[in-house]
């Protein structure tokens, strides 16, 4: 029989460090390096009570969550930054709270990060060291991260491998299936329209690719690729070196910082007299922007341009995590962006990207060219089978491309349409991959290792 039947979130008054009246536009005026904030995001599905008023013993089949949600950057939350003097969040929790944690059989943490999912080692290793510190059991944390099917057996390795008691409590959240499908309903961008017309009409341009952070390996690597063999006439290419937060390590890369010996799949991809000769005119391009008039504002929600869909025939997607170490996989919003606007795609991404969407219902394009880089646990050779199917895209004719996309329009409308389901039943899959999905989590472990 299950321990926990219910879930609630657990909030704290004003001066705490988990509060409810902390939203994430207030967060920007009042601290340079915030790190906890209250983003709102799927608040009206779950529900919530004030720390104070609850009396744990009287509902011991309820789960109590005390959500801490990380703002940005892992190590600011945890208190490990350089240009920061603020002691860890867990270190803040007060006495009350701690103590309640310790002697309350239904009262969890909760690190609510479903916006983000780059659980790195180190990461995880700290936050078992700090709650060991404050003599908070391990299995009293709660890890819910976005579309991470990799970090449960990353933690389960860690905890093994380091001799800690137990493991965490890890979720991973559809956070992006689900908002931007319930971006997707509200935006309504395609509701009335004649879609075999719009569909079936002809395009200008062969494929797009959107770059708002520039500043990763794979990104900057395949941009200078793509000018180098000259794509940019031919296709919608969105980058801007002016963005605030790149704009002076963009004019000081050097060649040796995307193709150092650590990467020698790039080195074989790029030599340095082509860095050399191609780079600096790349950087005299400074910006092609070809969607929005005010590029610093964009984010992943909130700003879609249907227009830039229409006009190309396959989207190139650059996926936030490829080259990282310790082996993270993560899918974010960009991968379920061309599924609201008709769109087959390539990710350049974490490997496993395309078959974490299947499991999902949604359908991909191996019956058109080859997927196989999805499968590449190697990454110099996933991205060189990304380049060459790249290659392959713009090498064909607008007519060529024409054809194929209009066999694809089945598979595209699935896929669109698959997204409108899960926007329509955004409740009942919250309270799903939420909830219960928390709840089984926690249930599963206390009889596995109690």
């Amino acid at each position: 029989m299950d321990k926990f039947t219910k879930l609630i979130q657990v909030y704290d008054k004003l001066g705490n460090v988990n509060v409810l009246d902390v939203p994430h536009y207030d967060v920007f005026k009042n601290y340079k390096y915030p790190q906890v904030f209250y983003s709102g995001m799927g608040e009206e599905f779950v529900e919530k009570q004030e720390f104070d008023k609850i009396n744990f013993d009287l509902n011991y089949e309820t789960l109590y969550c005390y959500v801490l949600e990380p703002f940005g950057a892992f190590d600011n939350f945890l208190g490990k930054t350089n240009h920061s003097n603020e002691k860890g969040v867990f270190y803040k929790l007060s006495n009350k709270v701690l103590d309640t944690l310790r002697n309350k059989e239904n009262f969890f943490l909760i690190i609510d990060s479903k916006h983000e999912g780059g659980w790195y080692d180190d990461y995880l290793i700290q936050v078992k060291l700090q709650l060991r510190e404050l003599q908070i059991p391990l299995n009293k944390l709660i890890l819910l991260a976005t579309h991470n099917w990799y970090l449960k057996s990353k933690d389960l390795n860690i905890t093994e491998r380091f001799t800690f008691e137990v493991p965490f409590n890890v979720v991973s959240f559809p956070t992006f299936i689900l908002h931007k499908s319930q971006e997707m309903l509200k935006l309504n961008q395609y509701n009335n329209l004649d879609l075999k017309t719009y569909l079936s009409d002809k395009r200008e341009y062969k494929f797009l690719n959107y770059n708002h952070r520039i500043l990763k390996r794979q990104r900057i690597g395949l941009l200078f690729l793509m000018f180098k063999d000259n794509m940019f006439t031919d296709n919608l290419i969105s980058f801007n070196f002016d963005f605030l937060e790149e704009k002076e390590q963009v004019k000081n890369l050097k060649y040796l910082d995307i193709a150092s010996p650590d990467y020698e799949p790039l080195r074989n991809l790029i030599s340095e007299d082509d860095w050399n000769i191609h780079f600096p005119k790349l950087l005299e391009l400074n910006k092609n922007i070809v969607d929005s008039k005010n590029p610093e504002e964009l984010s992943g929600f909130g700003y879609e341009f249907p227009e830039t869909y229409k006009k190309s025939y396959v989207s190139i997607v650059n996926e936030s995590f490829f080259y990282e170490r310790d082996d993270i996989r993560v899918v974010t919003e960009k991968s379920f962006k061309p599924f609201t606007h008709f769109h087959p795609f390539i990710v350049v991404g974490s490997p496993g990207t395309l078959s974490e969407l299947k499991k999902w219902g949604f359908k991909t394009f191996d019956k058109w060219w080859d997927e196989s880089y999805d499968d590449e646990i190697d990454n110099g050779t996933r991205f060189t089978k990304c380049y060459e199917l790249i290659k392959k895209i713009n090498n064909m004719s607008l007519d060529e491309l024409h054809t194929m996309y209009l066999e694809m329009i089945p598979t595209l409308m699935h896929n669109f349409n698959l997204m409108k389901e899960y926007g329509k039943n955004i409740k009942d899959n919250y309270n799903l991959y939420y909830d219960k999905e928390i709840l089984r989590e926690v249930n599963e472990n206390n009889k596995k290792y109690n």
